[in-house]
């Protein structure tokens, strides 16, 4: 899958904030046959708008996200993420 997206996030009190986004995506699903071949999966493979929500939670610096996102309403998937936050000065 390849996304190519926009979106906000909007804090809260607390370390809790709330992501959205939209722009366009692909995901495709693809199978290897026993000759070598490839072929695509159209019913689970979708392309067109790309559009996620999710909550990020950040911990000391330390950052927690939880993502559902879907492309053109066909395909739906979640996301976790893990990261660091570097704080400006």
């Amino acid at each position: 899958s390849l996304s190519v997206m926009c979106g906000v996030l909007l804090s809260f009190e607390g370390p809790v904030a709330l992501r959205v986004g939209a722009g366009y995506g692909v995901r495709t699903k693809r199978y290897e046959t026993s000759s070598g071949y490839w072929v695509k999966n159209s019913a689970i493979s979708a392309q067109g708008l790309d559009v996620s929500l999710g909550l990020q939670f950040n911990f000391r610096g330390f950052i927690i996200s939880i993502d559902g996102v879907t492309t053109n309403f066909n395909a739906y998937e979640a996301k976790i993420g893990l990261g660091y936050g570097l704080k400006n000065k």
